[in-house]
């Protein structure tokens, strides 16, 4: 009876463990990860990158983005789809970890799927555009940490390393 106790005590450990780890990761999947965690210097504001471009090469670049929006259409809605299927997955009375994870492999295809997508429009973006106009569209749209326009200098100075003490001799 008392190895029964310890048996279902940790089994129910596990279970709250794997449950908390699982909840994380879904809200990771959906949210996304925090502004300037995990690598999110890949982020491309849009809007002030537009913003900054003379109006002949704005109208040109929102094409792009244009199509790629409705190349996309049937993209987001899987995403959308995938969120729904994990909350299903997550409120059930009884976790489907098989289900989960099937769901979890597809939000992964759908998300590289996606990323391969944005990174073809920012090349034709690129291409699009005379180098002054690509300069100026990038530096306003980078988002993150690795971009210089994030921090006064003053910040950026006092975030570098002291240099190495001189050696003596």
């Amino acid at each position: 009876m008392k190895y029964k106790k310890i048996i279902y005590g940790t089994l129910l450990v596990s279970l709250a463990i794997n449950l908390f780890f699982a909840g994380m990761m879904t809200v990771f999947l959906i949210k996304g990860p925090p502004v300037g965690a995990f690598g999110s210097a890949d982020r491309f504001n849009m809007m002030a990158a537009s913003e900054v471009l003379d109006p002949e090469y704005r109208e040109v670049v929102d094409d792009i983005w244009s199509k790629f929006r409705s190349e996309q259409r049937g993209q987001f809605r899987s995403v959308f789809r995938l969120r729904r299927k994990l909350q299903e997955i997550l409120l059930a009375d009884e976790f489907d970890q098989k289900g989960f994870e099937a769901v979890f492999d597809e939000v992964q295809e759908t998300a590289m799927r996606s990323r391969l997508a944005i990174i073809e429009v920012l090349r034709e973006v690129t291409l699009a555009l005379p180098p002054d106009q690509r300069k100026k569209y990038f530096q306003a749209g980078m988002v993150g940490p690795f971009n210089r326009g994030d921090f006064p200098d003053r910040d950026r100075e006092r975030r570098r390393r002291p240099p190495p003490p001189e050696e003596e001799g």
